[in-house]
């Protein structure tokens, strides 16, 4: 059987007017798998006494240990080292080997009309998420403190064992091998499947004390424009009405300035996105969620003397002023995009989530908006099956999705895009990514994508913190979570254990489109159903997602 390891450290303590002194403490340290979710109150179980991963060029592989010290540690230090490949020339730099430590944060209550064996753990109680950008951390006695491990893949390595270790730090060190199988695979240089994650373009200034649209804004939006594409990401909302000037001319028509516009497109395409989604062009009236009406969203109309901002007066879609405003805009934005070079990437969202009682309204919008500019696809989170010819890219909840997959394949198969969404819902036995799910929930999502032919995948909630994004991490009264998936460091965002997932059932998706094209689609498919028989019916084992995956590429091995 095996065992954590017992380990002894010579920890540095210092007092006041003192010099720093050696003292004696043991720790336990184990490993385990990248889908399980550590608690503080977590102890060892038979676990291996080295890092064994395994993946494919192009990706980026994730591992989990856990130091359990018997003493308090003032000063815990983790450092890897470069893998180097046994027998062979092959190298991994150890700028491709990270190791931070997982962070915790409260979770007050569970979320709702969820069955407990759904959750991770009963609420309250604090639950790992952000993965934190330190160098040091203290751990406190007998607290689980787990540390994340992310090993990118270069395209170019050569396939072959790799190793190299964890050096975990006091006064004196441990080292835990790492093993690290690199497979003679590669993924694709672009994410075929669409993946968007919206996100507020204001927070970042908040909580990074950047002016808006300042140097030190552009800068930090580029942090995170990075860490998106990084895990998966590659369609970016676009606030079309914060980032475009609008003059009302003296003879009643509008003009425009892109400059803003351009900026942030070329920067999300020099960070590797392909895709530009347009904002909303409105939202719902005054009637609130029933509301019979979209009006069009607020924005800053620009006075050419004096350059004075006006708020321009919100108000239903259809009235003669803002169709005369519609009438303008939009032939100029599909112009300004084919001048560009970006037409072909560009989808245009009209408002979010409508339903029956405001269809005729969206349709109306829908209809004028491919009048005004026709080479702009359409694109809503809609579940709304009477406004079929109102867009070219379906995105239903992911229940809806499920309940109505019929509708949405013969969707596809008249040539639109169906991709699907979760957000507070759904919950339940639906895979979701909520801090107090499991992380195979995560990571299963894209599982779903390949299984049930889903195109996209999208989520409202990428930074839309609370004052306290540590603190508080329940938005009002949404689910643990739901808000947010990155938090905001002292230098730019930092990513979260949920995140990684996510990225890892990207990259499983990537290799299961592989294995279809190798193959066949019947293959592939018979993997997935052994842990995904339907949306709601899946393995929940780690272990069991983890062997699918090591199928899936044994299979594009021809094994």
């Amino acid at each position: 059987m095996q065992v954590p390891v017992s380990v002894c450290f010579a920890m540095l303590v210092a007092t006041a007017g003192v010099s720093m002194m050696a003292a004696s403490a043991s720790a336990e340290v184990w490993v385990v798998d990248p889908l399980t979710k550590v608690f503080r109150d977590s102890t060892p179980a038979d676990a291996p006494q080295e890092i064994r991963a395994s993946g494919v060029r192009g990706e980026y592989v994730s591992a989990q240990l856990v130091v359990r010290p018997a003493a308090a540690l003032p000063s815990l230090r983790v450092r890897t080292s470069a893998l180097r490949q046994a027998g062979g020339k092959g190298r991994i730099a150890a700028d491709h080997v990270r190791a931070r430590f997982v962070g915790y944060v409260p979770v007050n209550k569970n979320t709702p009309y969820t069955p407990p064996e759904e959750l991770v753990r009963a609420a309250p109680d604090d639950f790992p998420d952000p993965l934190l950008e330190v160098g040091t951390l203290r751990v406190e006695a007998r607290q689980a403190q787990p540390i994340w491990i992310t090993i990118q893949v270069p395209r170019d390595a050569r396939a072959g064992e790799y190793r190299g270790k964890v050096d975990i730090e006091g006064e004196e060190s441990i080292s835990l091998p790492i093993a690290l199988t690199v497979y003679p695979i590669t993924l694709p240089a672009r994410n075929p499947l669409w993946i968007t994650n919206w996100f507020a373009h204001h927070n970042i200034a908040k909580y990074h004390s950047a002016a808006m649209w300042s140097d030190a804004y552009w800068e930090m939006l580029d942090k995170y424009a990075r860490i998106m594409a990084e895990h998966g990401q590659n369609t970016v909302l676009t606030p079309l009405f914060a980032l475009i000037d609008f003059y009302e001319e003296a003879d009643g028509s509008w003009s425009f300035d892109f400059t803003r516009f351009d900026r942030w497109v070329r920067l999300f395409r020099a960070a590797g996105f392909r895709r530009i989604e347009g904002g909303h062009l409105g939202g719902r009236g005054p009637g609130g969620w029933e509301s019979p009406d979209f009006w069009i969203h607020g924005f800053a109309v620009i006075d050419r003397k004096t350059g004075d901002r006006t708020e321009y007066e919100r108000g239903p879609m259809y009235t003669p002023h803002i169709r005369r405003l519609l009438r303008d805009f939009l032939p100029a934005l599909q112009a300004h995009l084919a001048k560009r070079g970006w037409l072909d990437d560009y989808l245009q969202h009209i408002a979010d989530e409508p339903i029956a009682q405001n269809a005729k309204s969206y349709a109306a919008i829908a209809r004028r908006l491919k009048r005004y500019a026709p080479e702009l696809p359409r694109i809503d989170a809609n579940m709304t099956p009477e406004l079929t010819g109102s867009l070219e890219v379906w995105v239903p909840i992911l229940d809806q999705f499920d309940r109505d997959h019929e509708f949405y394949m013969k969707r596809r198969k008249a040539g639109e895009e169906v991709w699907f969404y979760t957000c507070l819902a759904p919950r339940g036995k639906y895979p979701n990514r909520l801090i107090d799910f499991s992380l195979v929930k995560v990571r299963l999502l894209h599982w779903i994508n390949y299984k049930f032919q889903a195109d996209g995948y999208l989520h409202w909630g990428l930074n839309f913190w609370t004052e306290t994004p540590f603190e508080s991490v329940e938005a009002g009264d949404l689910p643990p979570g739901d808000n947010a998936i990155v938090y905001p460091g002292p230098d730019g965002p930092l990513s979260s254990i949920r995140f990684e997932a996510m990225r890892d059932g990207i990259e499983d998706y990537q290799l299961l489109r592989i294995l279809e094209a190798k193959r066949g689609r019947a293959k592939a498919l018979e993997i997935c159903d052994s842990i995904l028989r339907e949306i709601t019916d899946y393995e929940h084992d780690p272990e069991a997602l983890l062997n699918a995956r090591e199928r899936v590429v044994a299979a594009i091995r021809g094994r």
